[in-house]
């Protein structure tokens, strides 16, 4: 029993590092695609925010509205009061009140929505600028590859010129 669990321990192992040897292999490919993922997810927070601040705009609406509804509310009540109709000034100013709880209500809304729309944007700057710097990261990477296979082109020629160039100067020698 512990050989066989030894086996399979040692195929886990090989399976292992044969996925770290392909995601190695893969790296700059995979940097790459995570790049783009997180292009997509970026978008998408952006069209986020774009549905809450036109959702915080409609509260702002729904806000003024609710606020001159109060203002001409209020007008009543005094005109009301003016020809001495109390009851109507009391119905007047239980609507006001209602209006008022209302409004209340819609400015905690605002304030939240306020909140989401000031943090998202952090966290949407913050993201670009991560993004940007794993671009420019990647763009740096690509340029070391690149100098690293002139290099080892450079090197091979100049190994097998090397060769050539001993061979053409003993037939030098040789003439």
């Amino acid at each position: 029993m512990n050989v066989l669990k030894k086996i399979l321990t040692s195929f886990r192992g090989g399976a292992r590092e044969l996925g770290e040897a392909i995601v190695d292999t893969q790296a700059m490919r995979i940097f790459e695609q995570e790049i783009e993922d997180s292009k997509v997810s970026l978008a998408e927070a952006k069209e986020g925010l774009t549905e809450i601040v036109a959702k915080k705009m409609a509260t702002e609406r729904k806000l003024s509205d609710v606020k001159s509804k109060i203002a001409e509310n209020e007008t009543y009540a005094i005109k009301a009061l003016d020809k001495s109709d109390e009851a109507l000034a009391l119905e007047v100013a239980g609507k006001i009140a209602k209006l008022e709880a209302s409004a209340d209500e819609i400015n905690n809304e605002l304030s939240t929505y306020n909140q989401n729309v000031t943090l998202l944007k952090s966290q949407i700057q913050e993201a670009e600028k991560i993004i940007a710097e794993h671009e420019r990261e990647l763009a740096m990477v690509k340029a070391r590859e690149s100098v690293q296979l002139a290099t080892k082109s450079v090197t091979q020629t100049v190994t097998s010129n090397e060769s050539s160039i001993s061979s053409a100067r003993e037939s030098l020698e040789r003439i």
